[in-house]
């Protein structure tokens, strides 16, 4: 799990070094949200979250 501005994210996919991670809320509210991280670092966010944070 990965926690980013208040939202949690679930590995998806991994290619190489590279991880996509998911909302948790992508099937549950269709959030398509995304971050893409290398090493542990993110390196791209992508598409803005279809419901408040997790605070």
């Amino acid at each position: 799990m990965l926690t980013h501005n208040g939202y949690n994210y679930t590995r998806h996919s991994i290619g190489g070094k590279k991880i996509r991670w998911i909302c948790t809320s992508h099937y549950s509210k269709k959030c398509k949200a995304t971050v893409y991280t290398i090493d542990e670092k993110i390196v791209r966010t992508y598409k803005d979250h279809v419901h408040p944070p997790n605070y």
